[in-house]
């Protein structure tokens, strides 16, 4: 269960970061970083969810 909750907070951040990156930030560099880690943080949360739904 803990680690579905995981997942959901990983997507948040994400999306957090995404939103970031893409209209507050006009730095490229720090925005192109932030959308990086962002991409990441978002493919984790898919992976722990995807794991949470075939094991279960």
């Amino acid at each position: 269960m803990w680690i579905s909750f995981y997942s959901m907070g990983f997507m948040a951040i994400a999306m957090g970061l995404i939103y970031l990156s893409r209209h507050k930030i006009k730095n490229t560099i720090v925005s192109s970083i932030l959308a990086l880690v962002s991409y990441i943080f978002l493919i984790i949360g898919f992976l722990t969810m995807m794991f949470v739904v075939f094991t279960w």
